[in-house]
Formats: C-alpha cells, structure tokens, sequence
C-alpha cells in the first residue's frame, strides 16, 4: 500500500509522499486555530459583559464601591 502511495504520489502528482498528509495537518492547524480564535473573541465579549453588569462602566467606580483594602 505505501508502494503504491509512493508510486502515485511521485509518479502522478509529482510531489513527494510526505506533502499531501503536511498538507492535510496545515489545513487542520488553520482551521483549529481560527475556531479557537472566534470562540476566545466570544468569550471576552462575554467576559467584559459580565464585569461590565458586576462592576459597572466607569474604572475608578470598583476602587470607589469597594471597602478599604487594609483593615
């Protein structure tokens, strides 16, 4: 069987046997990364709602609501 891969790829594709699964494990890696990619980009979206509904919109209004930091 790898003779015959070996032969096909060679012969009839011009390439070397190792190209077409490198190939393969590119398009996977692409495709992997880009779906991590859109789903981090939710996440924080999601993410920087729920502080946002926690601790409001303004940045100095957490240091303000919260306690002192030494008792």
């Amino acid at each position: 069987m790898i003779q015959a891969y070996y032969t096909f790829c060679h012969e009839t594709l011009h390439i070397h046997m190792y190209t077409i699964p490198l190939i393969v494990a590119a398009a996977l890696a692409v495709l992997f990364g880009l779906l991590h990619w859109r789903k981090q980009k939710k996440r924080q979206e999601d993410f920087e709602d729920e502080m946002e509904e926690k601790y409001g919109n303004s940045e100095n209004g957490a240091a303000q609501k919260s306690g002192p930091l030494f008792f």
